[in-house]
């Protein structure tokens, strides 16, 4: 809508309905998603006139700073055909009409190209940069943004890494799984873990994992999690998913599944045909998203890089904010403040 007169002179109920909306800082409505709106409405019913006015702003998202399926501090750059979209989880697995333009990414830098759109790519969603940023500065669109690009009034709260609960039994050492197939249903604490050569991982109730060193899964091999169970991944070192991993693709539930890398400045990868869906808490660290990957999901972290069809497919659902209550992260609406300026009668 533009500032001005929305409606007016609507019929209803045998009276008339006038509404207007004016922005009330520089009276565009399309610059800045969170200028507050002054609304006014007019009615006329049986010869009398009723009028209210309120001012109505709105937030970025959920807690004054969530609602960012993809948070970083250091630099977003997609390009040779990546694909950032959303879907939610909840109405069942991405596809046909759960897919959705919803996606939000919020960038807390203020500096110039943090965030690069490159030729032949899509981000279907907005772009969020740092408080007092400049939107056509800090975001370099080459090829296409369907959103908008605002600056955030409250830059998303990036915590530490996460820290490391205890309890976890006597570490194991290094474990690889290299075939058939394994449940675990205990918590276990390994040096490194790795999945690989068409083995079959399936986790059963909740269970949370300590990983000193890498945890990789890669060579066909598949981590499941199965109905009414959820698994938690304490990382220090590396991440990698390589060459058709299919991660927690069963269930289709990325809150399922919470990866915490506890190390500074690794680049974690999805590479090569890999499925993922997860959430992925990498505060000190970045992520590297190529060769036709699907990471369905959400991700904090330092830098997001994306390439050679990669498709990174943001769950909006609005529970799994609450999975992780580190990340602002989900789909809530964003917040909405009222301020009467005239009281209807």
């Amino acid at each position: 809508q533009t500032s001005g007169d929305w409606v007016t002179n609507y019929a209803l109920a045998g009276g008339t309905v006038t509404i207007a909306g004016v922005d009330e800082v520089d009276g565009d409505l399309d610059d800045t998603s969170t200028d507050p709106v002054a609304l006014t409405t007019i009615s006329q019913f049986q010869g009398v006139t009723y009028r209210t006015a309120a001012a109505v702003s709105f937030g970025d998202g959920a807690g004054g700073g969530g609602g960012y399926g993809i948070t970083t501090t250091g630099m977003i750059e997609t390009k040779n055909s990546a694909l950032v979209d959303s879907f939610d989880s909840s109405l069942g697995p991405y596809g046909g009409t759960n897919i959705g333009a919803n996606a939000k990414l919020a960038h807390t830098s203020i500096a110039s190209n943090k965030v690069i759109v490159g030729n032949a790519t899509t981000i279907k969603g907005d772009v969020f940069v740092g408080v007092g940023g400049d939107p056509e500065v800090v975001v370099n669109v080459k090829g296409t943004l369907t959103g908008g690009k605002f600056a955030m009034s409250e830059d998303p709260e990036v915590p530490p890494v996460a820290e490391l609960p205890g309890g976890f039994p006597a570490n194991e050492g290094s474990k690889t799984f290299s075939n058939g197939t394994t449940t675990i249903s205990i918590d276990r604490h390994f040096d490194d873990l790795v999945i690989e050569n068409n083995a079959t991982v399936r986790i059963n109730g909740d269970v949370s994992l300590r990983v000193n060193k890498k945890f990789e899964i890669k060579n066909n091999a598949k981590l499941e999690i199965l109905p009414d169970s959820s698994l938690k991944v304490y990382v220090e070192e590396s991440i990698l998913f390589d060459n058709n991993a299919k991660v927690n693709q069963n269930s289709a539930m990325p809150g399922n599944m919470i990866v915490f890398s506890r190390g500074s400045g690794y680049e974690h990868s999805i590479a090569n045909h890999a499925q993922v869906y997860a959430i992925i808490d990498a505060p000190s660290s970045s992520l590297k998203l190529q060769n036709n990957v699907g990471f369905y999901g959400a991700f904090m972290g330092t830098d997001l890089l994306m390439q050679n069809n990669a498709a990174f497919h943001v769950d909006t659902n609005p529970a799994l904010g609450k999975m992780n209550l580190r990340l602002p992260i989900g789909s809530e609406s964003p917040q909405v403040r009222v301020r009467w300026l005239e009281n209807p009668y």
